[in-house]
């Protein structure tokens, strides 16, 4: 293994290939026991992989090769769900605001909230059908985003951003359109 490594660092990109072979279905097999979705455990090992390449030059050869690659794999797993957790807490209170404004707009009989309505419904028959269709699927027919990512053979962080991304652009139309 310290010649492969070796050969690794001095440019042979190519023999890489080999570490991938010997190790991913163990880095996979460890995420798959921990993680319930294909493509989480397919793109982690991946991350994963990547970062055992750009930190082969801080391998101790003295050391077990693969002992270090799985404390690589624990810290990016362990890094994961910490990202994970902060993107499902950010989405939660992002629902809970949208729920609470809802809320006060059907409670409130004023003009300007049901205006809003109208304007949110405009912006999104405005994006395009795929756009359109996210914005349903997630807040309309309250689909999951771990299914949509399922349905459309994506990830959860991909839908995440994507949704994310959607909420600012609506976020502006509605403003921009209550404006004029």
């Amino acid at each position: 293994m310290k010649e492969l490594i070796k050969q690794i660092l001095d440019g042979d990109v190519e023999s890489f290939r080999i570490i991938v072979r010997e190790y991913a279905p163990e880095v996979r097999l460890y995420l798959a026991r921990r993680l319930p979705d294909f493509h989480q455990v397919e793109d982690l090992t991946q991350e994963i992989m990547a970062a055992v390449y750009w930190n082969l030059k801080r391998y101790d050869f003295s050391s077990d090769f693969g002992a270090w690659l799985r404390g690589i794999t624990k810290n990016k797993f362990r890094e994961y769900l910490r990202r994970e957790y902060s993107r499902a807490e950010k989405l939660e209170k992002l629902k809970s605001e949208i729920s609470m404004k809802v809320d006060k707009m059907i409670e409130d009989k004023g003009t300007k909230e049901p205006q809003m309505v109208s304007l949110l419904h405009l912006c999104i028959e405005k994006l395009p059908e795929k756009m359109s269709n996210l914005v349903r699927a997630r807040y309309l027919e309250n689909e999951s985003v771990q299914g949509i990512a399922s349905r459309l053979q994506s990830s959860v962080s991909a839908i995440s951003s994507h949704l994310y991304r959607l909420k600012k652009i609506l976020r502006d139309c509605v403003q921009s359109r209550g404006q004029m």
